[in-house]
């Protein structure tokens, strides 16, 4: 699972699952949705740091905000910001056009909102004891070697002392040249806690696998060896909580 701070915890075809027609009305009416996912995360981002600063995890504002980043996006906490991004949405259409379609929209979104909302709380928040964010797709070179060409996708992730890994970054591509071998390189860590990276390499995004024994030092980089690729373990998706934080306590997973 992702964290809260690895990106936008729903994206446009999450909205259309929702709504079938919202990516047309949208643009018909000059709504920017993705202006509208960001606004939602922000405001969704507030009322969890104040659950968290209630419920005693963090004793200050500035370590609740750092706590943001440790919790997990959740099934719950995910449809929450799908319906939350739908309530700001039909709000901004109806005081466009003051339609009446859209004002019903607008307040069942939020009801929808505000219940899953509850749910999440009672249910808990979780948390990561463990975070590392998300990595960013690498940089992809080649130097001269014994390869023939070919086109290869890339995925790196960044891991803790402890071997907790972060979600996998989105796959980047290159066509290396007949008579070389690919150089990846990754790019700035997430965290300060993140101490290695693994990589993982197949001729599309899908087919991605890891290449590597163990973590790679983060100032290193990994050039593809004449043996070619191996059959490895597909990316990491992300952390799982290692606990909750619910209305009335604490309590860890399992």
């Amino acid at each position: 699972m992702a964290l809260y701070t690895d990106g936008s915890i729903s994206n446009l075809s999450d909205l259309r699952d929702q709504e079938t027609g919202i990516l047309d009305t949208a643009h018909a009416e000059g709504v920017d949705l993705t202006t509208k996912l960001r606004l939602a995360q922000e405001e969704i981002g507030v009322e969890v740091v104040a659950f968290l600063l209630e419920h005693g995890v963090g004793v200050s504002s500035e370590e609740s905000l750092r706590r943001l980043s440790s919790v997990v996006i959740t099934p719950a906490l995910k449809q929450w910001h799908t319906f939350h991004t739908l309530e700001l949405t039909y709000r901004d259409l109806y005081y466009n056009q003051y339609n009446d379609r859209y004002a019903e929209k607008w307040k069942e979104y939020g009801r929808l909102a505000r219940a899953v909302a509850v749910l999440l709380f009672d249910t808990g928040v979780g948390i990561a004891s463990d975070p590392v964010g998300r990595a960013v797709p690498p940089e992809l070179n080649w130097t001269p070697g014994s390869l023939s060409a070919g086109t290869y996708c890339v995925r790196v992730s960044w891991v803790t002392a402890a071997g907790t890994e972060g979600g996998a970054s989105e796959a980047a591509a290159l066509l290396t040249a007949e008579g070389s071998q690919l150089v990846v390189t990754p790019l700035a860590a997430p965290d300060a806690q993140a101490v290695g990276w693994n990589v993982y390499v197949g001729g599309s995004a899908d087919e991605t696998a890891l290449q590597n024994d163990a973590p790679l030092a983060p100032d290193s980089t990994w050039t593809m060896p004449v043996t070619g690729l191996r059959a490895g373990r597909r990316p990491s998706d992300g952390q799982s909580p290692d606990l909750y934080v619910k209305v009335s306590r604490t309590f860890r997973r399992g």
